[in-house]
């Protein structure tokens, strides 16, 4: 018994470093980047759309550390590459702090986009596997929950301190405050899988994941990529991602420009991000009691509501409530594909699938932060950018039914 309470705790631990790792990767360093925005470019003369470049090699750089993830996890362990991702991301956000030219922005930014592809959620979703095994919907969750929690604790608080004191200061304070507090994480709290304590329990000296592999069905990689289905699901998948991180990079920016003050703004973002938490979480309800159709209808249309609200917008109240119905969308981008991948092609290659389609859609995504930048310097308003994505909103819904209805027929 105590044996097993020692092991539960363990794993509730392992997962609250996850948790910490995430919240604070994500929201000190991926979405607080458009925050300082304005700032920086007020200060160096930088266009919005030269500024949005460093978003779209963040996302690359986050594609190409997903696509090298599994070879790199053969030669190094998953504790040496999560401690070599939290110190990448605090070297990103001090760079940051100290840099004065575009290049340096840009490269600090693929620095930050390499640290979270091998530290955050891809490591996270292993250590849950291992730990957890078939019950670990409920952890996994929690940590894909921190990443909006993190946004929304940290945005009024980058904001309010860029105010104070400066984006220097506040770059060069959340660096440190990361390498300080997540390589400890890292070191003593992260355990890649329980050690064996007996004989009955030999087996656990394997992963779950390992355990069972000879009893998943499905396509692999390559043989799902001989289906229409597959090419359907990449489009909807690149399109969603293509929407949402446009949209969620540009809006500090778009709100502060129509006269929002910059602590309102704060509480905007913090709104969107604790609505983005509770959405993942409504998603996951309504795909239990109906299914994923039904979640990816209901994204889209509360996306396509937020984005008429966005354009009227003349109030901070409504920007809450664009905030709030906008936040509840989001996980549109996320999460039906991790429903999507092992009910179209089975669980056989499920993580070699998946990554291969997040690889292909965050490589997409990082063109469209530039471009959407370069319709705003040209134009000088963020309108004719919210109304292409409304429009660009059908595609992947389209899709995703042309999929459905291409379905692999899988033996079970």
């Amino acid at each position: 018994m105590k044996k097993s309470t020692n092991s539960s705790m363990k794993r509730w631990m392992i997962c609250g470093g996850c948790f910490l790792i995430c919240f604070m990767g994500y929201g000190l360093a991926y979405s607080s980047i458009s925050l300082y925005s304005v700032s920086i470019c007020e200060a160096f003369g930088f266009s919005r759309g030269q500024f949005s470049v460093v978003m779209s090699l963040l996302s690359l750089s986050m594609s190409i550390g997903a696509f090298s993830y599994g070879k790199l996890s053969q030669k190094l362990s998953l504790k040496f590459l999560m401690i070599s991702g939290v110190i990448m991301i605090a070297a990103g956000v001090l760079l940051m702090s100290f840099s004065t030219t575009l290049p340096m922005f840009y490269f600090a930014g693929i620095l930050i986009g390499l640290g979270l592809s091998v530290a955050t959620v891809i490591p996270a979703s292993i250590l849950m596997l291992n730990w957890f095994g078939d019950k670990r919907g409920g952890a996994l969750g929690i940590i894909l929950a921190s990443t909006g929690i993190g946004a929304m604790v940290f945005s009024p608080l980058v904001i309010y301190f860029i105010d104070l004191k400066s984006f220097e200061y506040t770059l060069a304070f959340s660096g440190i405050i990361l390498a300080v507090l997540l390589v400890p994480v890292v070191v003593f709290v992260i355990k890649e899988k329980p050690a064996t304590q007996n004989k009955e329990e030999s087996q656990a000296e394997t992963t779950y994941e390992e355990q069972r592999q000879g009893q998943k069905s499905g396509l692999s990689l390559k043989e799902a990529r001989k289906t229409f289905a597959f090419y359907f699901c990449t489009i909807t998948v690149a399109m969603y991602s293509i929407v949402f991180v446009g949209v969620t990079y540009f809006i500090p920016s778009y709100l502060l420009d129509i006269g929002l003050m910059p602590m309102v703004v704060g509480v905007m973002i913090s709104l969107l991000s604790g609505a983005n938490a509770i959405g993942k979480i409504i998603m996951g309800k309504i795909n239990d009691v109906f299914n994923v159709s039904i979640c990816v209808t209901y994204g889209t249309v509360l996306f396509i509501i937020a984005m008429v609200i966005a354009l009227l917008i003349q109030s901070p109240v409504m920007a809450g409530v664009f905030a709030i119905i906008y936040g509840l969308s989001v996980s549109t981008a996320s999460f039906p594909l991790t429903i999507i991948v092992s009910d179209f092609f089975g669980e056989r290659a499920y993580g070699e699938i998946l990554s291969f389609i997040q690889g292909i859609a965050g490589l997409v995504a990082a063109l469209a932060i530039p471009i959407a930048g370069l319709i705003y310097d040209t134009t000088g308003s963020y309108n004719l950018i919210f109304m292409i994505y409304i429009g660009l909103s059908i595609i992947p819904f389209a899709t995703y039914f042309m999929a459905l209805k291409k379905k692999p027929v899988i033996e079970f």
